[in-house]
């Protein structure tokens, strides 16, 4: 059993039905006639998940503005993200939504599933959530 939001719940392989990639983030500087930087995600690993919305978020224009987490992710465990740098690039794309990975927690230290803690950042088609 693991702890989850608080309560004492199993987690069953039919509950990680959420399919989702985990994409690392690299920023390139502007082009020559370019005034902005550009981003570009790479998918490093994709894998079913459970999810769990662990508060709401405050919006401005269709963006998070909260630095908290607002999402639990888990997975079955892979070494191949276990131990991702937490530097911030690291995100999960769910249905098109960018989620910043937080901490990573190996649950029970049993190797079985990895939690992620993840912060909404938004739409990949908003502007502002290129920051």
């Amino acid at each position: 059993m693991a702890v989850l939001a608080g309560k004492c719940q199993k987690i069953c392989i039919s509950d990680l039905n959420k399919k989702a990639t985990i994409q690392l983030r690299e920023i390139h500087p502007p082009k020559m006639n370019k005034t902005a930087p550009t981003e570009k995600f790479t998918t490093v690993y994709t894998a079913g998940f459970m999810i769990q919305t662990v508060m709401g978020s405050r919006r401005f224009n269709g963006v998070n503005i909260n630095k908290n987490t607002t999402h639990i992710f888990i997975c079955r465990f892979s070494p191949r993200i276990e131990n991702l740098d937490g530097a911030g690039e690291h995100f999960i794309n769910y249905k098109g939504k960018f989620y910043r990975i937080g901490p990573i927690t190996n649950i029970d230290e049993q190797n079985k599933y990895l939690m992620f803690q993840a912060t909404e950042r938004g739409l990949e088609s908003k502007e502002a959530t290129n920051a």
